[in-house]
């Protein structure tokens, strides 16, 4: 009887084991630090200047950019005349290559811009931030090698992920919003030509040489279809517009690996630039190609360095 009892009991303690679902234990989440990439350029490109607020004072970034601060320019939050040392901090994105790296791209509402180069100015006092007198501009020369006409002053509004919303600011027609091509024989930092323009904007901040571009072709959509693996949070693309000296973002969608912007003019060159990082892996396609109607480029996405992504932006 009781061996009876003791194979029921085997028995029915067998027949719960089989029964038992074996645990599925997931695989991690994938994690990715590419937005560090970006913010950490920036952070890298500041270049810092230090005055006496009552002394006027000419700066020289080391792309060429130059900046006169006329004396007494600055107030504290409070509307009063700062004294003693500011502190001015510059930060030069001149090119494709260094837009790339410091995501600032280049449209004003869904347009895309030609653009002479961005620049940050910044001052500040014991790590407090201070403004332009209301009566106050700061004189800019930004370097160029070909200069342009029509270009015209954009300033630009930082949001949380380090890229820039571009206006225009010929709403205003004072000199100050105006761009005045400059000869510079003394040949200070290496150029002769500049933009030259007063900056009056009493919080400084980002401003931008630009005009929108006028191709003359009709507007598109265009997509870069990835694999599913690369999203917004591990992955950004770009079209390079090199021959415009301008950068598009290429916006996540509701769909994984789809990439997408629109008002593209057709039948322009571009470059698809795709980055990302996954589990502290890199990948990249670098893909130049020429615009069509609703156009969708298939993107691989291959392993590499950062090293080696660095060097294809940097031949943008």
């Amino acid at each position: 009887m009781k061996k009876l009892i003791y194979s029921t009991l085997a028995i029915a303690l067998l027949a719960m084991t089989s029964c038992k679902k074996e645990e599925v234990i997931p695989p991690p989440t994938p994690t990715s630090n590419l937005s560090s990439y970006f913010s950490d350029n920036e952070s890298n490109a500041i270049q810092t200047f230090t005055m006496d607020a009552s002394i006027a004072m000419n700066m020289t970034g080391n792309n060429g950019v130059k900046i006169y601060v006329p004396a007494n320019s600055f107030v504290y939050s409070n509307g009063t005349q700062v004294t003693g040392t500011v502190t001015v901090e510059l930060i030069e994105v001149l090119d494709v290559s260094a837009m790339v790296k410091m995501n600032k791209t280049t449209t004003s509402n869904g347009e895309l811009l030609v653009s002479g180069g961005q620049i940050k100015i910044s001052a500040s006092q014991n790590s407090s931030e201070i403004y332009l007198a209301p009566s106050a501009a700061i004189n800019v020369s930004v370097p160029t090698a070909v200069a342009d006409p029509q270009m015209a002053l954009f300033t630009g509004n930082q949001m949380s992920d380090g890229d820039v919303v571009w206006t225009s600011s010929l709403q205003d027609s004072s000199q100050q919003d105006s761009i005045i091509i400059t000869q510079d024989t003394t040949g200070g930092g290496g150029w002769s030509t500049y933009y030259n323009f007063d900056f009056d904007n009493d919080s400084l901040g980002w401003i931008n040489c630009d005009y929108w571009w006028n191709s003359g072709q009709s507007l598109t959509s265009v997509t870069a279809s990835l694999d599913t693996a690369y999203n917004t949070s591990n992955t950004a693309c770009y079209l390079v517009f090199p021959n415009i000296n301008s950068v598009a973002a290429l916006y996540g969608t509701n769909v994984s690996g789809t990439f997408s912007a629109s008002g593209i003019p057709v039948n322009t060159s571009a470059t698809f630039v795709c980055i990302s990082e996954i589990d502290d892996v890199y990948y990249s396609s670098f893909v130049t190609n020429t615009i069509s109607t609703n156009h969708v480029e298939n993107i691989t996405m291959t392993e590499t360095t950062l090293a080696a992504i660095e060097t294809a932006i940097d031949n943008l």
